[in-house]
């Protein structure tokens, strides 16, 4: 299971992360933990919410930047979101 999402600077959800791409990171793990924030009732239930991104989830993020750029970036604040993977989806 994925979304790739912009890697433009933009602001989670929970107004948390403001970095390029990892915005998105947070909007799922936040949305993961507490489905109300997006005004969402998991039709599974939150405990199959939970286990399908701990189990199946890979982030992902399309860019055109330069992978030392990416990678600096990425690096810095992908802590957090351990030990889900991820991904570029589609580059340059």
């Amino acid at each position: 299971l994925t979304i790739t999402w912009s890697f433009a600077m933009r602001t989670s959800i929970d107004g948390t992360v403001s970095d390029p791409g990892t915005f998105g990171f947070q909007d799922i793990a936040v949305g993961v933990e507490d489905p109300a924030i997006a005004n969402y009732t998991p039709r599974m239930g939150q405990d199959a919410l939970k286990r399908a991104y701990n189990e199946r989830w890979i982030h992902g993020f399309n860019t055109q930047s330069p992978w030392d750029f990416v990678n600096e970036i990425v690096s810095k604040v992908y802590a957090q979101f351990y030990p889900i993977p991820w991904f570029i989806g589609e580059y340059g």
